[in-house]
């Protein structure tokens, strides 16, 4: 109705563009997850924004790719990864999930089975969760505040000023927003 994938990704992008300024890249695949990954190792940089990766070429062009290239994997994880001897995406892919719950659980305890088996999934380009429309309509459920501190503030007067004034911000939040 649209057009092929490509065709609706670059009008996904043009239209973008005008009304907002903002360059979008745009991962085309089978799945939620493989776009994502699509778009974080290959459409941003290419020169079109757009990167087709189809679920028959993740073996040959997701699994050389480096651990901290899949998405979830950040900092921490790419060093327990490396530590368990697994350094491509493809280690994790191969290796059988009993395998890799076995090695979570010895790394990480016993509850970790579902994030092994996330990782897994996701190395292997699996993702039959639904596309859902209005999954961000809806209006968050809390109101909170942060800040990063230059150092660690072990004195309470110290530590209740901080306490302080990120009350002061989420009270701000919440009169702005209506939530007396």
């Amino acid at each position: 109705m649209f057009g092929d994938p490509v065709t609706i990704a670059q009008s996904i992008q043009q239209k973008v563009l005008k009304q907002t300024g903002v360059k979008v890249r745009v991962g085309i695949s089978s799945n939620k997850i493989l776009s994502k990954i699509a778009t974080d190792i290959w459409a941003k940089k290419n020169e079109s924004g757009i990167f087709t990766l189809p679920k028959s070429d993740i073996e040959t062009l997701l699994w050389p790719q480096p651990v901290n290239k899949m998405f979830g994997v950040g900092s921490r994880m790419t060093s327990h990864f490396l530590r368990l001897g697994i350094h491509t995406i493809g280690d994790i892919a191969r290796t059988p999930l009993p395998r890799l719950k076995e090695q979570f659980r010895a790394r990480f305890g016993k509850q970790s089975n579902i994030q092994a088996e996330v990782m897994w999934r996701t190395a292997n380009g699996l993702d039959d969760s639904p596309v859902t429309p209005g999954t961000f309509n809806t209006a968050p459920k809390s109101v909170g505040h942060m800040i990063t501190l230059p150092k660690d503030y072990i004195e309470m007067d110290h530590v209740n000023t901080i306490l302080l004034e990120l009350t002061e911000e989420v009270c701000r939040d919440c009169r702005r927003k209506g939530k007396n």
